[in-house]
């Protein structure tokens, strides 16, 4: 799960030593097949060659891609620095547009964007048996919590009291 923490250690982190290749991927499964989302990022890493990426970032994220990432969600963003030993990936419920960058720097506006759009908030359902909360982050429901009771079945009314003759309202 991404988190703001994620975003601002990412947005901190700069290489001394090489670039760092920043990759964003759609892989919505209900617009395409893995097949064309993997065209898509081959494409993508075509692009990054072009923009001075090291090798072995591409072969890493074509690797990764290819054998490791498990096509849970439906975006994915991946950070490279093989010359530094940097890797971060975190894959998305929410989709990204496919986006290739190359710097000293990950490119986190995409992520940032993002935070800013489905950032963290919270779902109160409350009915006359309870109520329960939910957390989401990143399009992700992260945390339930809830209470529930008794249905009121009737409310007394009145409260005075009979010995006294006086009737309570």
């Amino acid at each position: 799960m991404f988190s703001r923490r994620d975003l601002q250690e990412l947005a901190e982190w700069k290489s001394a030593q090489g670039p760092i290749l920043s990759i964003y991927l759609n892989v919505d499964p209900t617009q395409q097949s893995r097949d064309k989302y993997k065209l898509a990022l081959r494409g993508l890493l075509r692009e990054a060659s072009a923009m001075k990426a090291t090798p072995q970032d591409i072969e890493a994220i074509e690797h990764f891609v290819d054998l490791e990432y498990d096509w849970n969600g439906r975006g994915v963003a991946v950070f490279s620095c093989a010359a530094e030993g940097f890797w971060k990936s975190y894959p998305l419920a929410v989709p990204v547009k496919n986006h290739v960058f190359v710097w000293s720097k990950p490119y986190v506006t995409p992520l940032a964007s993002l935070w800013d759009a489905y950032g963290r908030f919270v779902v109160g359902v409350v009915d006359r048996q309870g109520a329960k909360l939910l957390l989401f982050q990143m399009g992700e429901l992260t945390k339930t919590e809830g209470v529930m009771g008794e249905e009121i079945r009737r409310i007394k009314a009145g409260g005075g009291s009979a010995a006294t003759g006086r009737r309570g309202g």
